[in-house]
């Protein structure tokens, strides 16, 4: 019988500092201000030993991907090697392989060549071409030294004041073979190959389709990454871009080797693993609850099956005052089009919605299966994009997380809300949940149940037709309903447990012990109406069969209880209490 491979334990090491490292991403600066930092030093052993020259990794955003960016360059770049070297004592890179700072090592032997293009973003092509040509003068400018070298022939070093200027004569294909050159150039005055290092490859065509340039964009970037990357082994040594999406497999960097949440290389290397987020609350929480944070922070796994955290939200955690368990991964602008997308789909696309959904609040192991796009070109402009293009952008996001199975899941409750955000507004625009969950712990069940057969009402809306029963749009509406009461109502202080079988549907809420004794215990019973059956006579159903399971035992120590019974029958509600 074949057995999964286990791989040797990756040694874990913390340089606790003055405070968390949050919102840089400078590994020098971090060292010099003596801030705490998760040590994924390793990963520079990994890089020099795998087999691929150009390596490709992708993660989702705030994932720890531009802090290691910087710690390769650190390492690499032969600029400042003798300052460079105090930044990796006691680090397991020194620790376990000495060899590489060794007078035949790799510590400091390589002119980098550094390219950040988070801030390539335009509103027209003209516009961005012009960033370009800006961030390619600042590249350059940093080896002016190379004018100086006899290594470039007058004509190349023309060429280069030209790049410097920013010359606006220059043509594309004199554009398009500056950084390639340029690693030519470096190679040829050095007498030793370039290391390259990319971030955020993928920014500039994400700002590009929803403007409509994306073919310019993505011809451009095409032309110059391959260059770059492609027959060029004599000048690079080792070259590492990060990014978020898939995009680089239809034609940007086709034959490079991808690195995914799939792949044993860097698996750990980027996120958080269960021990180094033990060890920062020790350091900055020691009286965190381990649990809570995994289930608002965990919820990623690596090809080896290793629970992984959110790096940005554990270290906003880390650095709160009182160790606040929020959602600190906000997203600002970038996915915003997903709203309108998933009000549109079809019916196939919302009954998986659904089922994600209900895996989140029922936190089953077991995923669902949903067709992704490995070719994904960010065509979501189209008139009518596939549902699997939508599923792509949403996984490789960070939005939704996969089994080795191969099938995908909503990782953790912060990521929740974010579904919430989404889903809520396209369920109905015009109320306010945060408003029914106020009334519901207040105890004001009338209005409750006012604003409640407003919200079965747009549900069905929104999860009905295309082939949808009047069964699969209740539980639709259920998992939504649920969510947004698991996730608003643990920050208004309570906790929530949830249930559903043969039609019913259940829900607990109780108040935290940090909440006054007087505070609403509740109880929902939600009860699906037959055909032959009537909403009100369900929801007095529903009533009594909380008095018949006696959940209100579980509240002993409270003392007010509220007891709902609410019958759903299509577009109609009844409650009754």
């Amino acid at each position: 019988m074949e057995t999964a491979y286990t791989p040797p334990p990756t040694p874990v090491n913390i340089r606790s500092g003055l405070r968390p490292t949050v919102g840089d991403s400078s590994f020098p600066v971090i060292s010099q201000e003596r801030r705490t930092f998760v040590d994924k030093s390793l990963l520079i052993a990994e890089v020099i030993d795998n087999a691929s020259v150009v390596s490709l990794i992708l993660r989702p955003r705030r994932f720890g991907k531009s802090l290691n960016l910087s710690m390769l360059k650190t390492f690499f770049d032969l600029e400042e090697s003798g300052l460079n070297r105090v930044y990796f004592q006691d680090l397991l890179i020194e620790r376990h392989r000495p060899d590489l700072f060794g007078w035949n090592g790799h510590f400091g032997q390589y002119p980098v060549v550094y390219l950040d293009l988070k801030d390539i973003r335009a509103r027209t092509w003209s516009h961005m071409l012009n960033q370009i040509r800006g961030l390619l003068a600042r590249t350059y400018t940093k080896f002016y030294y190379l004018l100086d070298s006899s290594a470039l022939d007058d004509c190349e070093k023309k060429y280069f004041d030209r790049i410097c200027e920013k010359d606006k004569t220059l043509n594309m294909a004199e554009l398009n073979m500056c950084l390639q050159r340029l690693t030519e150039y470096l190679t040829r005055h050095h007498s030793q190959q370039c290391v390259v290092l990319v971030d955020e490859y993928d920014t500039p065509l994400q700002s590009a389709h929803p403007e409509g340039f994306y073919e310019d964009a993505s011809l451009f970037f095409h032309s110059m990454f391959s260059m770059l990357l492609k027959g060029n082994g004599v000048n690079i040594y080792k070259a590492v871009l990060v990014g978020i999406t898939h995009a680089a497999k239809s034609n940007l960097l086709s034959d490079t080797m991808i690195h995914t949440f799939k792949d044993y290389t860097f698996s750990d290397k980027f996120g958080f693993t269960s021990q180094e987020v033990g060890m920062l609350l020790k350091v900055h929480q020691p009286k965190m609850d381990m649990e809570a944070v995994k289930s608002w922070y965990c919820g990623y796994r690596s090809a080896y099956d290793l629970a992984l955290f959110n790096p940005w939200s554990i270290m906003c955690l880390c650095s709160s005052f009182g160790g606040i368990i929020q959602n600190y991964w906000v997203e600002s602008g970038s996915t915003a089009r997903i709203i309108p997308l998933i009000a549109s789909r079809g019916h196939h696309f919302k009954e998986s919605l659904s089922m994600l959904l209900g895996h989140r609040i029922s936190q089953n192991p077991i995923g669902i299966h949903l067709r992704v796009n490995d070719n994904l070109r960010y065509n979501l402009s189209l008139p009518k994009p596939e549902d699997e293009d939508i599923w792509t952008l949403l996984c490789f996001a960070g939005y939704l997380a996969m089994l080795k199975d191969g099938t995908f899941y909503i990782p953790n409750m912060e990521i929740s809300i974010e579904w919430l955000d989404w889903v809520l507004p396209s369920v109905n625009p015009r109320y306010s949940f945060q408003n029914i969950v106020e009334h519901l712990i207040c105890g004001d069940i009338l209005e409750f149940a006012r604003f409640l057969a407003e919200v079965v009402e747009s549900s069905f809306s929104f999860f009905d037709g295309d082939g949808s029963s009047v069964v699969q749009t209740t539980q639709a509406f259920y998992n939504t309903f649920v969510l947004g009461i698991m996730v608003l109502g643990r920050d208004t202080g309570y906790d929530i447990e949830s249930n559903d079988e043969d039609g019913r549907f259940g829900v607990l809420l109780r108040p935290q012990q940090h909440l006054p004794r007087d505070s609403l215990g509740i109880i929902l019973e939600f009860k699906n109406a037959r055909e032959t059956e009537d909403a009100d006579v369900v929801a007095r159903q529903a009533f009594e069969l909380i008095r018949e399971k006696k959940d209100a035992k579980r509240f002993v120590d409270l003392e007010n209880v509220c007891e709902v019974g609410i019958g759903l029958k299509g577009k109609m509600c009844s409650v009754q209490f």
